[in-house]
């Protein structure tokens, strides 16, 4: 595990080198504060992946150390902790994306698990798209009580795609046949 303080620019050479892919390299970026119970149940099933090259850095702005603390001890050289000063979430990546090394962001939310071909898949959507897209997958909930407690769920029934031009003059909204949600999606850098 790597800390960067969120003055450091340059990533060092401390890294492990990369493997030799035909695919693309991957940064998992993770915003996340004061949740290290759900960095150490999302991190583990991020980092038992099969995709062969892919970093994971945590964009941690939690005022204690536990989060560290929950990466050191699960002791992966794939994952780095950036200790940020600033709060909020899109503040968190913004300052994160200028360390990722990845030629794909994938962006999830610190209390999301995945299964263990999630990145395989995403990847190779986002390589089977001729344009540049961003790929949102589906929200699929724990098992959990409907009666006490609502989960999000999102599931959708196949990938759709943006028609027209993002924005239309007077609208606030994109024109979207369907939207994904920001729990995780991918992305070209």
């Amino acid at each position: 595990m790597r800390t960067i303080d969120d003055h450091e620019k340059s990533h060092g050479d401390t890294m492990a080198p990369r493997p030799v892919t035909t695919l693309p390299p991957v940064s998992v970026l993770i915003a996340t504060y004061n949740r290290p119970e759900d960095v150490a149940r999302c991190l583990p099933t991020i980092l038992a992946n099969d995709y062969p090259d892919f970093e994971v850095v945590l964009g941690d702005q939690s005022p204690d150390p536990a989060t560290v603390d929950v990466v050191a001890a699960i002791g992966d050289p794939r994952v780095r902790v950036l200790r940020l000063a600033v709060r909020g979430k899109s503040r968190a990546v913004n300052h994160a994306l200028p360390h990722l090394m990845g030629a794909v962001v994938a962006m999830i939310d610190d209390d999301v698990t995945v299964p263990p071909d999630w990145l395989g898949r995403a990847v190779a959507a986002l390589l089977r798209e001729p344009q540049p897209v961003i790929i949102c997958g589906a929200v699929v909930p724990v098992p959990h009580d409907r009666r006490r407690e609502v989960v999000a769920e999102h599931v959708p029934a196949s990938v759709y795609r943006v028609r027209g031009p993002p924005l239309f003059p007077g609208r606030l909204v994109p024109a979207f046949e369907w939207a994904g949600i920001g729990a995780h999606f991918i992305l070209w850098r």
